[in-house]
């Protein structure tokens, strides 16, 4: 499919033979390659041109020149200005790019990241676009885990183990859906909701019902800090701000209740 990486051993020699080339090994899915332009990206593209007429002065015409150039990224999000309390950052243009990691591997599905590499090659190609007096300044985004400890009592039917571990990849499947859907986006910010997590959590058809859930959130993924209140955006959250990603921890803790009554 045009857009789409190469699977992995896909290319197996060369077009013409090299004799200096014994044989040819693609153990990864290929990468910076691109299909035919369809017709509407190309009035999609064309559109867009028009708009920001090669120069960046807006958020927008930001976003739009690195995706365009960079078929590689998946996200850009240009911040506004005053989103950090630094003085020396009053003439940085900050944008936060996520990469396209669909049929692609090898990638960390909870916290895809854009090469440094590609990054700088971002920051040069907008520099060129954008005023004198800007200085652009190109980032991955920051992403905050989150991680859930509950008990839960199961229906009596089936095996508990085998129950638990499928609560525990649902429940990551909830929290950071772009992991496994290639459909769902990737979303900035937003607010999390215990009650929703408990209500998606009691509608598994094999779970009876849900107790003491607290929720915890950590930047490095080793130091978690308790979220106090049912309900917290992600300026409320340690570690939070306007470049930080909701994403699932990599482990939940789960007690299972075994008796009738908790």
């Amino acid at each position: 499919l045009s857009g789409q990486p190469l699977p992995a051993d896909s290319v197996t020699g060369t077009v013409r033979p090299v004799p200096e080339v014994k044989a040819v090994a693609q153990p990864y899915t290929s990468s910076g390659g691109a299909g035919p332009e369809a017709d509407q990206a190309f009035y999609t593209r064309v559109s867009e041109r028009l708009r920001h007429r090669n120069r960046a002065v807006t958020s927008w015409d930001y976003e739009r020149l690195i995706l365009q150039e960079f078929p590689e990224v998946h996200k850009a999000k240009c911040l506004p200005v005053g989103s950090f309390d630094d003085p020396a950052a009053a003439d940085e243009v900050r944008i936060i790019v996520i990469p396209d990691i669909r049929g692609k591997l090898p990638f960390d599905p909870f916290a895809p990241k854009v090469p440094a590499d590609v990054l700088r090659a971002i920051e040069a190609h907008l520099q060129q676009h954008a005023p004198p007096f800007a200085r652009v300044v190109v980032r991955n985004p920051r992403y905050l885990q989150l991680k859930l400890r509950f008990s839960v009592r199961l229906r009596p039917e089936g095996n508990a183990g085998f129950y638990l571990q499928s609560l525990h990849d649902e429940l990551q499947r909830y929290l950071a859906p772009w992991a496994y859907n290639d459909a769902a986006d990737i979303v900035f910010g937003g607010r999390i909701n215990t009650n929703l997590i408990v209500n998606f959590l009691e509608e598994r058809p094999y779970v009876d019902f849900v107790a003491g859930l607290k929720l915890f959130a950590s930047a490095d993924g080793s130091e978690f800090h308790e979220v106090e209140g049912p309900e917290a955006g992600i300026d409320q959250l340690p570690g939070g701000g306007p470049d930080v990603i909701l994403v699932s921890a990599r482990a939940h803790q789960i007690d299972l209740i075994g008796a009738a009554r908790y």
